[in-house]
């Protein structure tokens, strides 16, 4: 066996030894060295970097997930010195009751003992679960120099109230990249990743198509007609287009929304001065000598050839 020490032991971020596994060291071992963890690992065919860390006890913050009956609980407490430190509650439910920030307590590991072992060869790496919470292009980027792409084809968008617009949903690996056989540092064919994006919260979300099922099991989607869509979209500040896309279906009832989409973001509408249908209907008119007076309709319809109109702002273009 070669032992390859690095740095100084006391220097716990740069300590790193190496176990090199040669012939039959195992056999000739001390049975007590046997039962360590570098050596069973040795004989299983592992090369170990065996490195030194600090391990020191760790108060964790209760997020609701524990069994708080099968754990101690602690609080923080700070002395008149200003020191702080943890002490262990007796009466839970009343602390609990009383909406204390409490802690459990991860224990540090004794020097000498192993605090945890990672097979190298064993570990899987996804590297599309890693592109979750990304923006399409950062994705790309991270992606790019492990011979991995997402190709067009494989991005779809999805309305989602908890992640935000522009960045990914999900991911999942298609395929690994393919290696030329003559050449390994060579890729012959990329890897493939599909990615689902989030559209944000759909704004439309109670326009869409309900469904319902009934004791029989029998369900039901209702769907709204153009009138009641345009009536919800007026309500909510939209403009509808005038015109409907009209498509045929073999699932939606004639004349009832299949789909709707935002053409155009928030915009204000100007507002229009308006023109009498009369010169005369207007009051600050100035009649001529002699020149005949008329009455003024109280009618809009007859009052005005075309009506004033305010400003009105829109949250955006509808096209049904």
């Amino acid at each position: 066996m070669v032992v390859e020490e690095n740095v100084d032991r006391d220097d716990a971020s740069k300590k790193v030894l190496t176990y090199w596994h040669s012939g039959d060291d195992f056999d000739k071992a001390p049975e007590a060295e046997k039962k360590t963890a570098k050596w069973l690992l040795r004989d299983s065919d592992y090369t170990i970097e065996l490195r030194f860390e600090n391990s020191n006890d760790t108060y964790h913050p209760l997020d609701g997930s524990e069994d708080i009956n099968a754990i101690d609980l602690y609080r923080l407490v700070t002395a008149e010195d200003g020191t702080s430190s943890y002490e262990r509650v007796t009466d839970k439910p009343g602390t609990i009751a009383a909406g204390e920030q409490l802690y459990w307590l991860s224990p540090g590991i004794a020097e000498g003992n192993a605090a945890g072992v990672a097979a190298g060869l064993a570990e899987e790496v996804d590297e599309a679960a890693d592109q979750v919470g990304k923006t399409l292009a950062d994705a790309k980027a991270a992606l790019a120099p492990l011979n991995f792409e997402i190709p067009d084809a494989q991005v779809t968008y999805e309305y989602s109230d908890t992640v935000a617009a522009g960045l990914i949903i999900s991911a999942r690996k298609l395929s690994e990249p393919v290696y030329n056989t003559d050449d390994p540092t060579k890729v012959d064919t990329l890897g493939q990743v599909a990615v689902v994006i989030s559209k944000g919260p759909d704004a439309f979300k109670d326009l869409r198509p309900t469904t319902s099922t009934d004791e029989a099991g029998n369900v039901t989607t209702t769907y709204l007609t153009e009138t009641e869509a345009r009536a919800k979209l007026l309500d909510l500040g939209y403009f509808v287009e005038t015109d409907t896309v009209k498509e045929y279906s073999d699932a939606v009832p004639a004349g009832q929304l299949i789909d709707l989409a935002l053409t155009r973001g928030p915009w204000t509408q100007p507002a229009v001065a308006g023109v009498y249908a009369d010169p005369r209907f207007d009051p600050n008119y100035v009649y001529a000598d002699g020149e005949e007076r008329v009455e003024v309709p109280t009618d809009e319809d007859l009052l005005w050839a075309v009506k004033p109109q305010p400003a009105k702002d829109y949250l955006g273009t509808v096209q049904l």
